[in-house]
């Protein structure tokens, strides 16, 4: 069996990728979306290839199961009217983010189960938790109603349901690989290789105990990091209406 995960070098999708490896015999396909509108990726491809290696080192047997990230620009993915209308309606509702457009849409055309790094009181988990049912080896799907638009959730699988950041960390210590989990990427708008302490990534990571891998808040950085984030926002603002 091959499992299917989205991996950004982040905390949680690489807790979801090392765990994969430890707890089964599956092979593991890790997928990146490159997306130009992301100041980050160079880094989280650059530290993707850095944590393979790290894996690879501390569990060789595993890591023969690694498969290599299999990478697609956001503009390969084929427009699906469908998926589209399902999206925009519960952005509208939720506002939910732009990348479950463009997921849903990869998901539906290489046909995978996408498993996704979604913790609980986040993104789908948070505004549907009702709709989310147990599925296999611990990962929950969803069981949306029929003709809802909540079935755009129904090619992905949500492994990390449930968990926090420190309960990953706690888990990370006693398996071993707590060193894997501190080299993970998470900020969307480095200042100078390193996180800027201010994008939805970094007070994520404050928030959740994990403040210890964020630098120090400082008016300068607040000030570079917004100077970073308007254009990215300008251009998905406009991305998004020319649709």
């Amino acid at each position: 069996m091959t499992r299917h995960i989205l991996w950004t070098s982040g905390w949680d999708s690489t807790f979801c990728v090392v765990s994969a490896l430890l707890d089964s015999d599956d092979l593991v396909q890790p997928w990146y979306v490159l997306d130009s509108d992301r100041r980050s990726s160079s880094i989280e491809l650059k530290r993707m290839g850095e944590l393979s290696e790290m894996i690879a080192r501390d569990y060789p047997h595993a890591a023969e199961r690694l498969l290599p990230v299999t990478v697609v620009r956001v503009g390969e993915i084929p427009r699906d009217r469908l998926v589209e209308e399902q999206y925009f309606a519960l952005h509208s509702e939720y506002g939910i983010g732009g990348q479950y457009d463009w997921l849903a849409r990869l998901a539906k055309w290489k046909n995978l189960k996408l498993e996704l790094s979604v913790l609980h009181g986040a993104g789908a988990s948070g505004a549907f938790s009702e709709y989310l049912k147990p599925a296999m080896s611990g990962r929950y799907k969803m069981a949306a109603p029929e003709d809802s638009p909540l079935e755009l959730y129904e090619r992905f699988l949500f492994p990390l349901y449930g968990r926090s950041k420190i309960d990953m960390a706690d888990e990370a210590r006693q398996r071993g690989f707590e060193t894997i989990m501190n080299h993970t990427w998470f900020c969307f708008n480095p200042i100078s290789g390193r996180p800027c302490g201010y994008c939805t990534p970094c007070r994520q990571a404050i928030e959740e105990g994990l403040g210890y891998r964020v630098p120090t808040r400082t008016r300068r950085r607040r000030v570079q990091a917004w100077a970073f984030m308007l254009p990215t926002r300008i251009r998905v603002k406009l991305r998004q209406l020319s649709r």
